[in-house]
C-alpha cells in the first residue's frame, strides 16, 4: 500500500472536519423539521403562533452569534484544507522533478520523513554520492522575498516582514540540525547535510541579497542546485546503503 504523504493527511483531516461541521447543520435541519416547524400547521391557535415567533426573534441574536463563530470556524478549515492540498501537489511536482534530475541507480529518495520523537516531517532526504540533502518544498499562492536575513510577504506593493518562524530557511536548518543530531545518536559524527527550499513556482519568490541557505525556483533553478552539489568521497554506495538503513529502520 503507498504511504499517504504528511501533507495529504493534514489536507484529509481538514476535510473531515468540513464534512462534520457540514453533518451537523444537516441534522440540526432534520430535526427542526420534523420536530419544529415541520410539525407546525394551520390548526394552531394565534397566540401560540405569535408565541413561537416571539421565541423565534429572541433566539435570533444568539443563533446569529453562533453562526460567525462557525462560518469562522469553517473558513479555517477551508483555508487548513487549501494549503495542505498546495502542500502535497507541490511535493508530488518535486517528486517528478527529482526523477528527472538525479539518476535512480545513484540515489535514494526518502519523502516525508519524520523524525523519531518529532512531529514535524523533512519534505525530502536525498541520499547519494553528494551526500545527505535536505529539500523544504514550499508551495504558495502569495508574493516572498529573501534578503540576507529577512523573510518578506508583499501585498498591494508593500513589502511586509514576516516572523523568523515562517522562514523556510529557518526551517531548513532546525531540520537538517536534528537530522544530524539523529545521525550522531546512531554512531555517525560529522555528517555532512546539505540543505535547499524549493519553491514550486518561481514567480512566486524573489531574492535580495545573499539567502544563506540555498532557494530554488522552480525547476532548472533545483537541477542548478543538485548539479552543482560536490561529490563527497565519504559517500561510496555502502555507506549510503548504512545511511538508509538508519533512516528507514
Amino acid at each position: 500500500m503507498k504511504k499517504i504523504t504528511y501533507s495529504k493527511k493534514l489536507y484529509l483531516i481538514a476535510q473531515l472536519k468540513f464534512l462534520a461541521v457540514l453533518l451537523v447543520f444537516i441534522i440540526i435541519l432534520v430535526l427542526d423539521f420534523r420536530y419544529g416547524i415541520g410539525r407546525a400547521n394551520f390548526t394552531i391557535k394565534t397566540f401560540e403562533m405569535l408565541f413561537v415567533l416571539l421565541l423565534g426573534f429572541s433566539f435570533y441574536p444568539v443563533v446569529m452569534s453562533a453562526k460567525r463563530r462557525l462560518d469562522k470556524f469553517e473558513d479555517k478549515i477551508l483555508d487548513d484544507a487549501d494549503s495542505a492540498r498546495l502542500g502535497f501537489e507541490g511535493e508530488n511536482t518535486v517528486a517528478e522533478w527529482l526523477k528527472q534530475i538525479l539518476p535512480k541507480d545513484k540515489y535514494f529518495v526518502l519523502p516525508n520523513f519524520v523524525l523519531p520523537g518529532h512531529r514535524f516531517d523533512i519534505d525530502f532526504i536525498v541520499i547519494g554520492p553528494k551526500g545527505v540533502i535536505i529539500l523544504e518544498v514550499k508551495n504558495y499562492t502569495g508574493q516572498f522575498q529573501f534578503s540576507d536575513d529577512e523573510y518578506f510577504q508583499i501585498k498591494n506593493g508593500q513589502k511586509n516582514v514576516l516572523p523568523p518562524s515562517f522562514d523556510p530557511r529557518d526551517e531548513a536548518r532546525r531540520h537538517a540540525y536534528y537530522l544530524r543530531k539523529y545521525f550522531e545518536l546512531n554512531g555517525y559524527n560529522n555528517v555532512r547535510i546539505l540543505k535547499a527550499v524549493v519553491f514550486v513556482n518561481a514567480n512566486r519568490m524573489s531574492i535580495d541579497g545573499n539567502t544563506g541557505v540555498y532557494v530554488a525556483g522552480g525547476f532548472d533553478s533545483l537541477k542548478k542546485f543538485l548539479d552543482s552539489a560536490t561529490l563527497d568521497v565519504i559517500y561510496t554506495p555502502e555507506f549510503c546503503e548504512k545511511i538508509k538503513q538508519i533512516l528507514t529502520k
